[in-house]
């Protein structure tokens, strides 16, 4: 009695002394029992009754929460040891013990308890609409559901599934509520024509070259003679744009609107990029046909210091004619800044621009700039992002701070997300996003993807290398040329070690051998 006068307290006496009284019959009562224990038993007796008063509309009281019983057993004082709550492990067993002691039920109990709190809360969903209806909530509480949902029928109340209503204040409070829903095929990403082959240890993908002609977007070609005679120039030696460089023709040498042009390599980018540049040109001759040469004044950001000397190599050629000045502005090359004011076209990298407009102001290097052309934007999702996103920002605040146009020009290799890149360059979705697939390549390109199911790694790596040498022969064989790419610098020697010790097991090393004239 001590212990339970501690543990209950003496908020209620009456059911501290009805416990006690029917200790026998309580000390019977195994978990399964207490289970199912809920608010219908609950009111067979008073004690039930003030228990579930207790309860409120959104929790269920049952006998399992409300009295903690004592675990079977003695603490050696000849006292009953106290249920502990939450979970513990039983020694020896690997169960574990509930609140009273007993072991935790599983598999078809958890569902079946699962169905019970199913039906209590479709109960107090009844109750509340009974409540609604003009029903005493007590004495809701105290009947069954059936009895319940078939009084609420007679008073002609409609009792729907707790689900189902659920389901319809979703769709009232939907905010695409009289919005039409779009739905797309879902079209597979392989090529038409692609067959799939499998091998001991790996699966092989291959996607043929395409063989549809691209066609320009405006149904013709550009000829290089519609060009002013003067923007000719640079393209000496070329009588026509290809379709890509003709669908981007005139947002890109008649408009001043930011542009982003999305093409696989090899596709023509470059001259792109020579005819914004060329608009650029334009724009600084006057009425009388002259060039100021001074008001000539662009930047172009390649992603590399490499890639940077070799467009300054390609554009002094083309630009020679013109009377154009190209300078390099890297890490490797300083400016001073009479050269910086003199060079019409500055070739740099994201980080040495990204230093130059930091020291923004009135009279820098940054204020005089109306082109910025953007080599490789995808970089943007790389490590080297946040400079070009940095770069642009601040181009992008300066014209909205002086109101002087500075024209953006990204270029860049196919994106999955284009229109993403060109709303932060703040180009045209339409008119100044362009986007082309693997049909532009110059020289159609076949595509052959190997998966390799092996999951030990070492086996896994010789297989790799043992594909791969079946490719580079297949080539070779053929008399082409082969490249090998690997993800690091060690996997270099390590790959070309391997293909070395497979050939020369096979006899094969003389088709890797430099044929020379004698």
């Amino acid at each position: 009695q001590a212990s339970l006068f501690d543990l209950l307290g003496d908020a209620d006496f009456g059911l501290l002394t009805e416990v006690v009284g029917r200790a026998a019959s309580l000390a019977k009562i195994t978990p399964r029992d207490l289970d199912g224990a809920g608010m219908a038993a609950a009111g067979a007796s008073a004690s039930a009754e003030a228990l579930g008063a207790e309860m409120d509309a959104t929790s269920m009281v049952t006998m399992r929460s409300s009295i903690p019983m004592a675990q079977q057993g003695d603490d050696g004082g000849g006292r009953r040891r106290r249920g502990r709550k939450g979970k513990s492990p039983v020694r020896g067993g690997g169960a574990e013990e509930d609140d009273f002691g007993g072991k935790k039920l599983g598999g078809l109990e958890d569902l079946a308890r699962l169905e019970r709190d199913k039906e209590q809360r479709q109960f107090l969903y009844v109750v509340q609409l009974a409540a609604q209806a003009g029903m005493d909530e007590d004495m809701a509480l105290g009947m069954t559901l059936g009895d319940l949902t078939a009084m609420l029928d007679a008073m002609g109340v409609d009792v729907p599934t707790l689900e189902a209503a659920e389901a319809e204040a979703a769709a009232r409070n939907d905010p695409l509520k009289g919005v039409p829903r779009e739905y797309h095929e879902q079209r597979s990403a392989f090529t038409s024509g692609t067959t799939k082959r499998y091998g001991s240890g790996y699966e092989e993908v291959i996607m043929p070259a395409p063989r549809a002609r691209p066609r320009p977007a405006n149904g013709r070609i550009i000829k290089v003679a519609e060009l002013p005679r003067w923007a000719q120039l640079p393209f000496k030696g070329m009588e026509a744009f290809n379709p890509m460089q003709s669908t981007v023709f005139d947002a890109a040498f008649n408009k001043t609107g930011n542009i982003l042009v999305c093409a696989p390599t090899g596709a023509g980018k470059t001259n792109v990029a020579m005819l914004v540049l060329l608009q650029h040109v334009g724009a600084a001759i006057g009425a009388d046909g002259v060039l100021d040469r001074r008001a000539v004044k662009a930047v172009y950001v390649a992603p590399m210091k490499a890639l940077a000397q070799e467009v300054v190599s390609k554009f002094s050629k083309r630009l020679m004619c013109l009377g154009l000045t190209v300078r390099e502005y890297t890490g490797d090359a300083q400016l001073t800044r009479e050269e910086a004011d003199a060079a019409n076209l500055i070739v740099t990298t994201p980080e040495k621009w990204d230093v130059v407009t930091r020291k923004g102001g009135e009279g820098s290097l940054a204020e005089s700039v109306r082109l910025l052309i953007l080599d490789e934007v995808h970089l943007l999702a790389e490590d080297r992002g946040a400079v070009i996103e940095s770069i642009v920002a601040r181009t992008q605040r300066r014209v909205e701070a002086t109101q002087e146009l500075v024209r953006l020009c990204g270029i860049s290799a196919t994106l999955p997300n284009h229109e993403d890149v060109a709303e932060f360059l703040r180009a045209h979705p339409v008119h100044g996003t362009f986007h082309f697939g693997g049909e532009h390549r110059p020289c159609p390109l076949a595509q052959t993807f190997v998966g390799i199911s092996e999951k030990d790694r070492h086996r896994h790596l010789r297989l790799q290398n043992e594909i791969c040498y079946e490719k580079v022969v297949e080539a070779r064989r053929e008399g082409y040329q082969v490249m090998v790419f690997v993800h690091s610098r060690r996997a270099t020697v390590g790959t070309a070690q391997a293909l070395i010790d497979i050939a020369t097991k096979k006899g094969e090393l003389h088709l890797f051998q430099v044929a020379t004239d004698k």
